[in-house]
């Protein structure tokens, strides 16, 4: 029966019902995000004095409602962002580049089919589909995963309040070869990177390792990923100077990049790291990952 509304209103009323369970979760002492949390994570969080990494980004979700986080949580205005910080033009050098922005999939040029791409909804995370060129069903897969996806408030039940007025757009990329690259996600704290996490694809499991920005390996272990060496990127000093750069005035950002052999991307940028649920080995190691970011501006919220 939904699919029978337009997109545009299902998003409309989503984004009704996403504000209201927000707003009234908020005015009960937030039972179900704090529910959430330790369902996921077996641990109570403490809005008071938050310590761990998950616990900070659950306060920011509850309580900072800072309009940046807005900004950069769109896929297309985060690249305006970038111009601002980096100078006009660098979104363009440093990003995958966008062939098609467009309100449905209907709208797509027809030009685009000639080649592999992948659509994103702007609105959200994990909202992508990989048509190669030629594969009709896997475009009509697409048409109707979008078509769904475009109606949606992404992160409803997350408490992501940054989402919420997301227009919903879609944006049409190149495909790249993922597994002829790495993943590099770069933790800065009030302009300076302290952690990175990197990622590699395989074709039957991911794998993972946590470094300092100088390439030491720290023995955390992040997403069930097992941990292996990398090859220490050749560009890797103008990546941590791009996401210092990109860094400064947050108390904390998390700067991704995409590394092939001869080149790098600059991905997303991404305020609630894991929708500050993402499991670590132990609580230790969680405090640990937590133990640069401070939130002063939070305090008497969070206190109250």
């Amino acid at each position: 029966m939904l699919g029978l509304i337009p997109s545009k209103l299902r998003w409309q009323l989503a984004r009704k019902v996403a504000w209201a369970r927000y707003h009234r979760d908020a005015a009960r002492g937030h039972p179900k995000a704090l529910a959430q949390f330790k369902r996921k994570l077996g641990y109570d969080a403490d809005l008071t004095a938050p310590r761990s990494h998950n616990e900070r980004i659950l306060t920011r979700k509850l309580f900072d409602h800072d309009p940046r986080f807005v900004t950069v949580s769109d896929k297309v205005a985060v690249r305006g962002f970038i111009d601002d910080v980096l100078g006009a033009g660098q979104a363009d050098r440093l990003c995958v580049p966008i062939l098609a922005q467009v309100d449905s999939f209907g709208d797509l040029p027809k030009a685009i089919w000639s080649q592999d791409v992948i659509l994103k909804c702007t609105h959200g995370s994990a909202m992508n589909c990989i048509v190669k060129a030629g594969d009709e069903a896997a475009r009509k897969t697409a048409k109707q995963r979008i078509g769904k996806w475009l109606g949606r408030v992404h992160a409803i039940w997350r408490f992501e309040w940054s989402y919420i007025d997301l227009l919903p757009t879609l944006i049409a990329e190149p495909l790249l070869n993922t597994l002829q690259m790495s993943d590099l996600k770069l933790y800065c704290y009030d302009g300076t990177v302290r952690f990175m996490y990197a990622t590699g694809i395989g074709e039957t499991q991911s794998t993972s390792a946590l470094l300092t920005p100088d390439w030491e390996y720290l023995e955390i272990e992040m997403a069930g990923c097992p941990t292996v060496r990398f090859d220490r990127p050749s560009a890797l000093d103008d990546i941590v100077k791009i996401a210092t750069r990109l860094g400064a005035g947050f108390d904390t950002i998390r700067i991704d990049f995409l590394m092939a052999q001869d080149r790098f991307y600059l991905g997303e940028l991404t305020v609630c790291d894991a929708s500050g649920l993402g499991q670590f080995r132990s609580k230790d190691e969680d405090d640990f990952f937590g133990q640069h970011w401070r939130q002063p501006h939070l305090q008497k919220q969070m206190a109250g």
